[in-house]
């Protein structure tokens, strides 16, 4: 037997349709504040059971199904799919991959990929007693630029639990809220941290750079430096891509990017901290300070719109909602290719850019390209030469 459960997501009602499997149902409640479903709500997830606490997690909101092979395992892909939906469902607001710590009543987003530590920092930080929005997905409203919480629990890989530093273990032992085979959940220990509905402004970026043996080191980061990890960690379903590319590109250029560099989390802490006290003290050195407001020189053909940085081009085309990145030499060959060169011009022209390389090579290199970008689409909007 299956049955509808609702549950508040951000302040918009969610569904999933489950197995009434007490466990589970147990597990997404201790997550989630569960509601009344509606009857013409449709379901955004979906759990079926497939073995004894064998479940199969599918929806629009997940870009791809899985299988869990235990309810706590099961109820975080649930979240995650519930998380996807909101994405797609909402337009005034982004989604990040990205924790959230607080501090001086801002918020600074740590965008990162799955395994990059960004959980166990925010652990650390919650130890030393600060707050923090989100350890891992984080809403922005592009109106305000304020971030809020999905209100879902910090989770933490139970490796965390065996081989962590004595301090953070102590910590998840006394706040452990559920624990699975593989994951946990830990409580917030103070009121602060992981509230639906509270947002902050945000005071800006940082981005984790862990090392074996480097010594915590905060730097600040070009805005161009920025940007890509900052587009490749937002999951938008509905906003069109030149807009959200200019939204990012704001976002990038606005507010303060740092990089931290650490081994230990815990040793890092203290240092974020304190410099987030006074954040405008971490300054570019001069002859970086002016790319943060001449970095960018948008092109916009109505379909296509370019974005020139010193590191390469961004493309966002509208037509299916994507965004690329063309490194520099690649970014030559664009505008060759967007200039309606033909082939052998367009080499020539790269023979004079790119001294001593073969022309051959080139001729080859190029040919690749313009194959590459076509199975992309993005030969269609140009008018190139038969």
């Amino acid at each position: 037997m299956s049955s509808v459960r609702a549950y508040a997501m951000a302040g918009l009602p969610v569904s999933v349709r489950m197995p009434d499997d007490r466990m589970l149902a147990s597990h997404l409640a201790r997550l989630l504040p569960e509601i009344n479903p509606s009857a013409e709500q449709g379901e955004s997830v979906l759990v079926e059971m497939k073995g004894d606490s064998v479940f199969l997690v599918t929806g629009e909101g997940l870009t791809r199904s899985f299988t869990c092979h235990d309810p706590v395992d099961t109820a975080c892909g649930v979240t995650a799919g519930l998380i996807g939906a909101y994405a797609i469902a909402v337009q005034d607001k982004l989604c990040f991959h990205a924790a959230a710590l607080i501090r001086k009543g801002k918020a600074y987003l740590i965008p990162a990929t799955y395994k990059s530590g960004k959980s166990t920092f925010c652990a650390a930080w919650m130890a030393a007693g600060h707050s923090i929005v989100t350890d891992d997905a984080a809403i922005f409203d592009v109106r305000t630029n304020h971030v809020s919480s999905f209100g879902i629990p910090l989770r933490l890989r139970n490796s965390l639990l065996r081989d962590g530093p004595q301090p953070l273990r102590d910590f998840v032992a006394t706040n452990l809220l559920l624990r699975g085979p593989r994951l946990s959940y830990v409580r917030s220990p103070d009121s602060a941290s992981c509230v639906p509905g509270t947002s902050y402004p945000l005071g800006g970026w940082v981005f984790l750079d862990r090392k074996v043996g480097a010594q915590p080191r905060l730097s600040r980061l070009k805005a161009t430096e920025s940007l890509s990890q900052i587009i490749w960690q937002n999951f938008a379903r509905q906003m069109p891509a030149s807009d959200l590319l200019d939204v990012l590109r704001a976002a990038a250029t606005q507010f303060p990017c740092f990089r931290l560099q650490y081994e230990e989390c815990i040793d890092a802490v203290p240092l974020l901290a304190s410099a987030l006290e006074r954040p405008d003290e971490y300054v570019l050195p001069a002859q970086q300070s002016e790319d943060l407001g001449t970095a960018f020189a948008v092109e916009d053909d109505g379909s296509i719109q370019v974005t020139e940085t010193p590191g390469g081009l961004y493309l966002a085309d509208d037509r299916y909602g994507r965004i690329y990145f063309f490194n520099p030499s690649a970014g030559v060959m664009w505008k060759l290719a967007a200039a309606g060169l033909e082939i052998d011009e367009a080499i020539e022209v790269l023979a004079e850019v790119y001294r001593g390389e073969a022309a051959g090579t080139l001729a080859q290199d190029y040919r690749h390209f313009l194959a590459e970008i076509e199975s992309l689409g993005l030969l269609n909007g140009l008018r190139l030469p038969a």
